[in-house]
Order: C-alpha cells, then structure tokens, then sequence
C-alpha cells in the first residue's frame, strides 16, 4: 500500500521536475545557439 501511494505521488512529481528541467535545458542551448550563430555570421 506504501509502494501504490509512493508511486502515485512520486512519478508524477519526478515527470513534472523532468519537464521544467527539459524546458530549461532548451532554453539555454537556444540561447547558446543563438548566441554561436551571431558569433560566425
């Protein structure tokens, strides 16, 4: 019954942490993109 409840609660927890990581993490390559592209151009 603990391992149901753990589980319910902590692999959506642990999805939405990996979504705003992922978000962030995009973030900052497109800037970093960016910021190579206005470098060579």
């Amino acid at each position: 019954l603990v391992t149901m409840l753990y589980a319910a609660i902590g692999i959506p927890l642990l999805l939405l942490i990996l979504h705003k990581l992922g978000r962030q993490s995009l973030r900052a390559l497109e800037s970093f993109w960016e910021h190579l592209l206005r470098q060579f151009i």
